[in-house]
């Protein structure tokens, strides 16, 4: 899935902010997703809890490999929210039209 950061936003210059907004029409989600999310499930596989896991691809991209469409997928509110968290903030900021300084 597309993951939100300032400094993803910012490693493609002036064209970061239309690029990542543009993705979250075709996101399932409809939302962008942020570090967190990841490293949850990276806490999950090196905990005991995946000791029984071996050879599995674990996909977290808010259903993009379930829906692969060039047309936008309509507007919800059936996802949940990003978890709370300082780039959750600044994503709803930059998505807000506020960009960081960093941008």
């Amino acid at each position: 899935g597309v993951i939100f950061s300032e400094t993803a936003v910012a490693n493609y210059k002036k064209l970061g902010p239309e690029l990542f907004k543009g993705y979250i029409p075709k996101i399932p989600a409809k939302r962008l997703g942020v570090p967190e999310e990841i490293s949850s499930v990276v806490c999950f596989l090196l905990s005991p809890a995946a000791s029984f896991m071996t050879g599995e691809t674990v996909k977290v991209d808010a259903g993009e490999s379930l829906y692969q469409s060039p047309w936008e997928i309509p507007e919800h509110d059936r996802w949940p929210p990003a978890p709370e968290s300082r780039n959750s903030t600044v994503l709803a900021n930059f998505l807000a039209g506020k960009l960081p300084s960093k941008l």
